[in-house]
């Protein structure tokens, strides 16, 4: 019983030591930090499916299903609205689902294409098209759930099939009724047939008889009357013969009338194809130089590379000892800029006092500038004085406001109309409006400020306004110039007058004229103002000049300054240059690189261009047999137009001769003084007789074929007409619902795992436990206190119950965790009573792992760790794992561990559950085993190593005390 004192040992040590029980309890805590957390994290994510957001793209524009119109993008789209399978996001746009994919709004799209609707419909017109729905997941986002948005869009493709399938079933079935209501009354009409047939057959017999004696009637009238019709049956067949023809004749004329109509329509439309062909080679013809062009130009821009590249590399050379060169003018920069430090002062120079003079340098120059600057306003005021001045300000501002037909009103007039968009215009024209109005209000205002104002600094700035926008260089407005405004309402009174129905409306009529008057006026008023403009320019020159001036002078100092801080300078660029001159060696040999590759591309150039000449030859010839073939259906369609014209006469005239060609026949007939026709009734009548006489025994005969064929014909159609309505007992619509769902899967699980926290919960409970068995042995140490006297087999077994003691604690700690998250075994007992059981196991073996081995035991167990979870069947089944893996997993105990957690979890197969627990006892026994048998060499074998290590290392240490001695 020795291993209880090493037990009672470190149960002492936990209880004594404030620290050894805090980390205790953090090693408690560390299965729960692996595998609660990470269970509670991830629990059900498939249950929050309606959270990913997927945009869907409805681009249908539907199609007619017979009288009805049809969409099923938008039948889509409403059972969309009440799916929650995902977060269905309806926007307008392929544009704008496509943005929200590549950011992160949608991790997918689905886009119904335009023809989606059409093209089912065009199964009733014999296209079977079937039409392309659109599903693009940005898997990149997320792997899950890019499986995720897969399984959903093969489920959205089955319920549209599922809507498809049940609407063209009801169709055929509803056809097929149709058909056997057809069969129904062609089966009534066989059998009324069948009766008439029946009557015929059995008059036949009376018939023959009647036939004989009328035959022999017949042949006695005829010898007799044969000498007196001879002369007038003569003459009626040749009539005759002619009457027969007439309906053809009529027939024919008819049938070339309506031929000539329809060639007439073709040549029309083959002439309008062959009109567009010819317009089109023309437009390629006339592009081709285009080409051919482009072609030389980059031809001549492929030498220019390589010549210049050429000679780039050639004056590499030279560009080198030019950096040499300026590497010695830096050192004459230096002088320079001492000499151009000493002139700077001179435009600045001071008195005794350090006071600026004012009559030398810069500032003389302002001075000399503000009085030109003066002398011009003044100038430009008397010019706009009405008495000296050709357009004074009262007459300018007469034309730009002053007046109802002036330019300012006019326009303001218009605005509204423009704003509600009654006058319409393009964005373009509608913003160049609203500019050129501002510019033409701001002239107003600054030439209203200018009229009332005595100040010089006011007046100044008034003309500074006036001058910018007469001048076309305001930087308020991008399109200042009077002569830019007067085309702009040019082109605003075009697009007014070129309006759908504009010479109809007075308010558009009205806006185009006076859009017209005003750009008129713009425009004389630019022209008038060309002097003033000149002088205005002047000003603005003076007044920039004066304030540039200024700031010159202000900037003179700072100048000089800044030339100092350039002479410091020139040193660095020295140094500058100097690194410039290594780096330039490197883009020699890059230039070099540059000059190969443009001699490849100029060959591959020179290669194209050969082709073009026989391009170009071919649209010519292209085109000009577009041209032939067009004037040669021209000529056609006129000989065509002429041809129906006069068939149509000629249909016109062909029954006035028909009649005449009757009036004859009815002539010759009454001539023969009814002769003929009273012989040619007799002969016809003999010979009629005796055809009908030779004919019946074969009419006896097809009557009674007639009347059993017409019997078997409504026999049929009676049994086709009842087997089909036999076999439409359902309505179309419940057939078109059993269809489209023909089968039902029923989804029955042998063991339910519903949540994918609760499938991955084993393999995460046997991760914590290893993990929590590592932990422990870094807070429990595997050495015993020096007063506990005990052996080998006493210390595995007493630190074997240290350690389980805490196992134990994870174990029940990380069960009722994972319970409280959701998880239900089967049989809560058993799942208790397992973990803690697993928990013993995973102590046995890391204990044997770092008894016998030390610190490599503990890599060791993390390696095994890694190993386990690749291979044993935790995330993916095993058949899914490669070979080395599938060999490994049997030999590890997670592999069973988790098998028997499911078991548990899910619903217990006990001889499963019995293999796996002896498996995992086995594990127990046979390291604690092997641990209490090995305990002592492996202290010993430590030992000797350690012992090694020592004196391997006192040599080092003594001769490092020795070289600190003698220091």
């Amino acid at each position: 019983m020795n291993f209880l004192k090493v037990l009672w040992s470190d149960i002492s040590n936990i209880f004594r030591n404030r620290f050894i029980r805090i980390s205790v309890a953090a090693v408690i805590m560390i299965p729960l930090i692996y595998g609660g957390l990470y269970l509670a994290a991830f629990w059900d994510p498939y249950g929050k499916t309606e959270n990913l957001p997927v945009a869907v793209v409805n681009l249908d524009n539907g199609a007619m299903d017979e009288d009805k119109k049809v969409n099923y993008g938008n039948d889509m789209v409403d059972n969309l609205k009440n799916n929650d399978d995902l977060a269905w996001k309806f926007v307008k746009t392929q544009k704008e689902a496509e943005d929200g994919l590549k950011g992160d709004k949608y991790y997918a799209m689905v886009v119904v294409p335009k023809d989606f609707s059409q093209k089912l419909m065009n199964v009733d017109k014999g296209k079977l098209e079937k039409p392309q729905l659109l599903f693009v997941a940005n898997k990149k986002k997320n792997y899950v759930v890019g499986l995720i948005s897969d399984k959903a869009a093969k489920a959205l493709k089955e319920e549209l099939g599922k809507g498809v399938m049940d609407n063209f079933t009801m169709k055929i079935i509803d056809n097929l009724y149709e058909v056997r209501d057809g069969m129904e009354a062609a089966a009534d009409g066989t059998a009324q047939l069948k009766d008439g047939v029946t009557d015929l057959k059995d008059k036949v017999p009376v018939m023959s008889d009647g036939i004989n004696k009328l035959y022999d009637g017949s042949a006695t009238l005829s010898d007799k009357l044969k000498d007196a019709s001879d002369g007038s049956n003569k003459l009626r067949d040749g009539v005759g013969t002619l009457k027969d023809k007439m309906p053809d004749l009529v027939d024919g004329v008819n049938k070339l009338y309506k031929g000539t109509s329809s060639i007439d329509e073709k040549i029309k439309d083959a002439l309008d194809g062959s009109n567009k062909l010819r317009d089109g080679a023309v437009s390629l013809n006339d592009k081709l130089p285009d080409l051919s062009e482009g072609i030389d130009k980059l031809n001549d821009g492929s030498n220019s590379i390589k010549d210049g590249l050429g000679e780039v590399n050639d004056n590499m050379p030279k560009f080198l000892d030019g950096i040499s060169d300026l590497k010695d003018g830096a050192l004459e920069l230096r002088g320079g800029l001492r000499t151009a430090r000493d002139g700077a002062a001179l435009l600045y120079e001071k008195d005794e006092n350090g006071n600026v003079k004012q009559d030398a340098g810069l500032p003389a120059l302002k001075n000399g500038a503000d009085s030109m600057k003066s002398a011009l306003s003044g100038a430009i005021v008397t010019q706009l004085k009405p008495d000296t001045a050709s357009k004074p300000i009262d007459q300018i501002l007469g034309a730009v406001s002053g007046s109802d037909q002036s330019i300012l009103k006019g326009m303001l007039a218009l605005d509204p109309s423009i704003q509600s968009g009654a006058l319409p215009l393009s964005q373009d024209l509608k913003k160049a409006w609203d500019n050129d109005l501002s510019v033409i209000s701001n002239l107003n205002s600054a030439l209203v400020d200018l009229k009332g104002t005595d100040s010089t600094d006011k007046i100044n700035s008034d003309l500074l306004t006036i001058g910018s926008i007469l001048n076309g260089d305001s930087p308020a407005f991008s399109n200042a110039k009077l002569g830019s405004i007067s085309s702009d309402l040019a082109s605003i009174a075009e697009v007014i007058n070129s309006y759908p129905g504009s010479s109809q409306s007075v308010q558009l009529q009205t806006a185009y004229s006076t859009m017209d008057a005003l750009s008129k006026g713009v425009a004389t008023l630019d022209g008038s103002l060309s002097s003033l403009k000149q002088s205005l320019k002047l000003f603005q020159g003076s007044t920039a000049l004066s304030t540039n001036l200024g700031y010159a002078s202000d900037g003179v100092g700072s100048l000089v300054s800044g030339l100092n801080q350039l002479y410091d300078g020139s040193d660095k660029l020295y140094n500058g240059l100097d690194t410039l001159y290594d780096k330039t060696k490197d883009l020699q040999n890059g230039t070099e690189d540059l000059y190969n590759g443009s001699k490849n591309l100029k060959d591959g150039l020179y290669k194209f261009k050969g082709t073009v000449p026989d391009l170009i030859n071919g649209v010519g010839q292209l085109t000009d047999g577009t041209r032939d073939l067009s004037d040669g259906l021209f000529k056609i369609k006129g000989g065509t137009e002429t041809l129906n014209e006069k068939v149509g006469e000629l249909n016109q005239k062909v029954p006035d001769l028909e009649q005449g060609v009757y009036d004859l026949y009815d002539g010759t007939t009454d001539l023969s003084d009814g002769l003929f026709k009273l012989y040619d009734g007799s002969g016809k009548l003999k010979d009629g007789l005796s055809s009908l006489k030779d004919k019946m025994p074969d009419l006896e005969d097809g009557a009674n074929k007639l009347y059993e064929g017409i019997a078997q014909l409504n026999d049929k159609l009676t049994e086709g007409a009842e087997k089909l309505s036999d076999k439409l007992i359902q309505s179309g619509k419940a057939m078109g619902n059993f269809m489209s769902e023909p089968v039902k899967l029923q989804d029955k699980p042998l063991f339910e795992v519903s949540k994918y926290g609760e499938g991955l919960a084993p393999y995460f409970i046997s991760l914590a436990l290893w993990v929590g068995s590592i932990m422990m042995f870094f807070v429990i140490t595997e050495k015993v206190e020096s007063d506990v006297k005990v052996g080998p087999v006493s210390i595995v077994l007493g630190k074997y119950l240290s350690y389980a003691s805490v196992g134990l604690l994870q174990a029940l700690l990380i069960s009722f965790v994972v319970t409280k998250i959701g998880l239900r075994p089967s049989n809560l007992l058993a799942y208790y009573c397992f973990n803690v059981f697993l928990s013993f196991v995973f102590v046995a073996i890391i204990q044997n792992f770092i008894f016998l081995l030390g610190d490599p035991g503990r890599l060791l167990a993390i390696i095994v760790l890694v190993l386990q979870l690749t291979s044993s069947n935790g995330t993916f089944p095993g058949e899914l794992l490669p070979k080395f893996f599938k060999t490994i997993g049997p030999f590890l105990p997670f592999t069973y561990s988790i098998s028997a957690l499911r078991e548990i979890n899910s619903g217990i197969d006990r001889a499963v559950l019995m293999k796996d627990v002896t498996i995992l006892a086995g594990y127990l026994i046979v390291f604690l085993f092997f641990s209490v048998l090995l305990k002592r060499h492996a202290d010993n074998i430590k030992k000797k190593f350690k012992a090694k290590n020592e004196q391997g290392l006192a040599p080092k240490e003594v001769a490092v005390e020795e070289n600190l001695v003698h220091h």
